[in-house]
């Protein structure tokens, strides 16, 4: 958990609303609090490669949608100013793994 308040840390000094993160190391699909922001994540069972999206306290309620694709992709779609804006965190395979995981993704 130190990471996730790391990058909160970093959101909040840097006023950033939106982060889409990779290689997270989480297993499963949820979603939790970090202090006032929320993260969405996914990932596969061997904790590799997972992905997720954090946002802030002043946009989380305007997220309508949440779709987690296998371990890799996962998109979320908010409302904003009457605007739809879809978000999308991919991780795409890298070395070390072989070209069949790299061809099915």
């Amino acid at each position: 958990m130190g990471k996730s308040l790391e990058l909160i840390d970093v959101m909040r000094r840097r006023r950033i609303n939106i982060a889409c993160i990779q290689e997270t190391r989480w297993k499963g699909m949820k979603a939790k609090m970090l202090d006032e922001f929320k993260l969405w994540y996914v990932g596969d069972q061997s904790g590799r490669g997972g992905v997720g999206i954090v946002v802030d306290k002043d946009l989380k309620n305007d997220v309508v949608d949440v779709k987690r694709v296998r371990g890799r992709i996962i998109s979320l779609k908010l409302v904003l100013d009457k605007e739809v804006v879809n978000f999308i965190s991919v991780y795409a395979p890298q070395a070390g793994l072989d070209e069949s995981c790299k061809l099915q993704f």
